[in-house]
Parts: structure tokens; C-alpha cells; sequence
């Protein structure tokens, strides 16, 4: 039997996909993100995509970190403890993992949410445009975030 005092919290597993995208909108280019968020049976269960005007110079690159970060910020709201996260840029989970060196305000900036937060991350790699179901799902996405306003 358990106390009244003793908080019992289920350990939840889910699993991401996360993209950005850099194109051309209205003659203006734009930076979009997106993350697909799926349950053990591979069930969608969330899903967000939007776009950003930070560090635009950096083309697609910010909007691969801004859905990773929008991504964890969600997760730690909902409670999750453990994360898988594939995605398609190598820096996702090299700059996270401390594999590459964060030189810049952004991927500082990056790193350090990552290292701030409880819930315990594994990256995954995957190839882009490759026929990757979620993959090309998010892709599609973050270039629908390209066309929101900030």
C-alpha cells in the first residue's frame, strides 16, 4: 500500500520526429519548424509547426533546433520522461550530446536548454527525403510553417 504523501507518476515514453525548412514566401524568405509527437504504438498524438524570424541567416538550421526545442518545452509540460527524437540534421543531436561544439548564440543557446532539461533524450538520425513515413510527414510540415507569421 502506498502512503498519501508518495506521488506515483507513470513513465511515459513517446516518441518525435522533428524538421525545419527554409523557402522562398511572398518573395521573402521564411524559416519553419515542426515536430510530429507519436505514443509506443506509433499513434500521433500531437502535432505543432510554425514559423521563426531568429537567426534566419542560418537558414534551415534554426528551424531544426526551434522544433526540438518547442518539442521538449511540450514534453515537459505533458509530464513525458523519456523521448526518442529522430530528425534528419546531424546537429539535432550532436550539439545536444556535446559531440559538436556549440560556437555561436544560437546552438549556445540550444545546448543549454538541452542540458537543462529532465527529460531523458535519445537522438536518432535518419536520412532526409529517403521515404521515411513521419520524416516526410514533418518535412511537409515545416514548410507549411514557413507560410505562418511568427
Amino acid at each position: 500500500m502506498r502512503s498519501k504523501d508518495f506521488s506515483y507518476r507513470e513513465v511515459i515514453h513517446l516518441i518525435a520526429y522533428t524538421d525545419g525548412s527554409y523557402r522562398k514566401v511572398n518573395g521573402e524568405y521564411k524559416c519553419g519548424w515542426a515536430y510530429v509527437l507519436m505514443n509506443e504504438q506509433g499513434e500521433i498524438v500531437h502535432q505543432e509547426y510554425g514559423s521563426t524570424n531568429e537567426y534566419i541567416s542560418t537558414r534551415n538550421v534554426v528551424g531544426e533546433l526551434v522544433a526540438v526545442i518547442k518539442l521538449v518545452g511540450f514534453c515537459e509540460l505533458m509530464g513525458v520522461e523519456y523521448l526518442t527524437i529522430y530528425h534528419d540534421y546531424l546537429g539535432v543531436g550532436a550539439w545536444a550530446e556535446g559531440t559538436w561544439k556549440a560556437k555561436n548564440e544560437m546552438t549556445k543557446r540550444y545546448k543549454n536548454f538541452m542540458k537543462d532539461t529532465p527529460i531523458k533524450i535519445k537522438f536518432i538520425h535518419v536520412d532526409g527525403h529517403s521515404g521515411n513515413k513521419y520524416n516526410d510527414m514533418v518535412d511537409e510540415l515545416a514548410k507549411k510553417g514557413c507560410e505562418c507569421n511568427e
